[in-house]
């Protein structure tokens, strides 16, 4: 019999569970047409899932500040996302949604772990392993950060940045936001542009416009943590649009820091309008 083949199909009413929050309820599910499989089952509320979280670890890679992180391996772009990142436009440019199709959980975990020991170990295994765990760790880093690659500092002025009516001021005030990232902050999401655009000029055949990628990746880059600011309720869609539009703007502009007299009239601009 192979792996995955079906055995039995079973459903449970977790209503009738009383699952209540943080409590783990095990259950036996009653197979058809014959067997059973236990579960462990736990209930979290979406504000609680969504939650950024410190690791507890010291040396780890996943939940460490990106700054600290990036001191300790003493780069500008986290390791765990050049390698991967990297191995993508290797193999994986012309998968089919790739970002968007999840990988095996077992799969991306296992990868996570390997990275955890020892980079190296990690970047190895990201060159056999299937592409789409591959992805689905690079989605998994920026998500479990504890803060998120755009702070949570200057998420609600790219909030009121986005919604900016006059074209030009909007371009060059986003683009100012975005420099004013923290440094290793900015390298990674200069970075991570780069590679996006990569991916997404492979639409024809990957099916991943810069419109689906943005889909992906806003929550996990814009997300700020819980408790953080008044933005937090704001709808995935708003961390959508403002990624987008940042990705489309023109390399040059990005490129091109603004200096701190023009960065701060236009943050003023900003504050004016809103």
């Amino acid at each position: 019999m192979l792996m995955e083949d079906i055995c039995g199909r079973g459903q449970v009413e977790l209503l009738k569970l009383g699952v209540k929050n943080g409590r783990r309820h095990t259950v036996d599910v009653k197979l058809m047409p014959r067997g059973s499989v236990k579960l462990s089952v736990t209930y979290s509320t979406g504000l609680q899932s969504l939650s950024r979280k410190l690791s507890v670890s010291d040396s780890g890679i996943f939940g460490i500040p990106i700054g600290v992180l990036c001191q300790r391996e003493r780069t500008r772009v986290p390791l765990v996302v050049t390698f991967c990142c990297e191995e993508i436009e290797r193999r994986g440019l012309d998968e089919v949604g790739i970002y968007r199709v999840s990988g095996v959980a077992s799969d991306v975990m296992s990868l996570k772990q390997a990275f955890e020991r020892d980079t190296a170990e990690g970047a190895r295994l990201a060159a056999e392993i299937d592409i789409h765990a591959v992805s689905g760790l690079v989605k998994m880093f920026f998500r479990e950060l504890p803060e998120p690659l755009f702070t949570n500092e200057l998420y609600p002025r790219l909030v009121d940045g986005i919604a900016l009516g006059e074209p030009e001021a909007k371009k060059r005030i986003m683009a100012s936001l975005v420099h004013a990232l923290p440094p290793i902050n900015l390298e990674t999401t200069l970075y991570l542009f780069r590679h996006l655009r990569r991916v997404a000029s492979e639409e024809r055949v990957n099916k991943m416009s810069l419109n689906n990628l943005s889909t992906v990746f806003g929550p996990n880059l814009l997300r700020p943590a819980m408790g953080s600011s008044d933005y937090a309720a704001i709808a995935a869609m708003s961390h959508v649009g403002i990624l987008l539009y940042l990705i489309q703007l023109p390399e040059e502009l990005l490129a091109s820091p603004p200096t701190p007299t023009r960065l701060h009239a236009q943050f003023q601009t900003i504050e004016e309008e809103t």
